[in-house]
């Protein structure tokens, strides 16, 4: 089990934040975090700024999408 500080998930609301207030989408690839980063922006308030998110080891994968 990964535990992370309040720190994590108050940077993770401030990217949020100023998504919506600049009205920017955010996308996110990931695979040497497992979706780390994923994980912590997704809220029900990021619905409106999170594009899409992959999270794949295939470099075929990421070097297509």
């Amino acid at each position: 089990m990964i535990i992370f500080s309040d720190t994590t998930f108050d940077i993770a609301r401030l990217i949020i934040q100023q998504a919506q207030y600049k009205r920017i989408k955010i996308a996110d690839t990931g695979s040497c975090t497992g979706g780390l980063i994923a994980m912590v922006l997704t809220s029900p308030c990021s619905l409106n700024v999170l594009e899409f998110d992959v999270v794949s080891y295939a470099n075929q994968a990421k070097s297509s999408i």
